[in-house]
């Protein structure tokens, strides 16, 4: 992480701070799917497309903190990952363009309307790149999400994550960008279909 984090910071020691702090709030233990693994699995994808990115840099500390605040009981996580993200990006002299686009970015991750720009675009399907894994990493991500969401019961959390899921499968195409779409797109939509039989079986 400390090496992810060492071109923004002037001195290695912020990074040292930040990596060390990142790396905590990962490892938290509530985390079954939301953790460090994420976070690399996510950066393992961005090193894959980073060619596709207009601000790469910026999509990699987007990723970095999207999910740096999260708390399964509560419907902030991103505007609270992204005030943090930005208010990091303030203290280190980023520009106030890029601190909104980050901003923009982390947002979006909530999942809930259209990427407004080819970096947000890029960044989402980084994100969701795991409804597309085989079916043993798709499955074992499954249960983590569960885990995640202990504290509803079965007939809430079947409800809610059966919804999330149709939502996904009603978007034409699912991922937003052409390298998502031709590695993805077709795996991802018989994982999801999968997990919605076991849902409403």
């Amino acid at each position: 992480m400390r090496d992810l984090l060492a071109g923004w910071c002037a001195a290695n020691s912020r990074a040292d701070e930040l990596g060390r702090t990142l790396n905590a709030v990962y490892k938290e233990p509530h985390r079954r799917y939301h953790s460090v693994a994420h976070i690399e699995h996510c950066l393992s994808e961005l090193a894959r497309v980073k060619r596709n990115a207009v601000h790469p840099d910026e999509v990699k500390w987007a990723l970095l903190f999207h999910d740096a605040i999260y708390d399964p009981r509560r419907d902030d996580n991103e505007a609270r990952s992204a005030e943090w993200a930005c208010q990091l990006m303030a203290e280190l002299g980023r520009p106030e363009e890029a601190t909104e686009r980050v901003r923009r970015m982390i947002l979006a991750t909530s999942h809930a309307a259209e990427a407004q720009t080819p970096d947000q675009a890029l960044l989402l399907d980084i994100d969701l790149a795991i409804l597309g894994a085989d079916e043993a990493a798709f499955d074992a991500y499954d249960r983590a999400v569960r885990e995640e969401y202990a504290h509803l019961s079965e007939e809430a959390y079947r409800k809610g994550r059966a919804e999330i899921l149709r939502s996904f499968l009603r978007r034409e195409p699912l991922f937003h960008t052409a390298p998502f779409r031709e590695r993805y797109e077709t795996r991802a939509r018989a994982n999801i279909d999968r997990a919605l039989a076991r849902l409403l079986d």
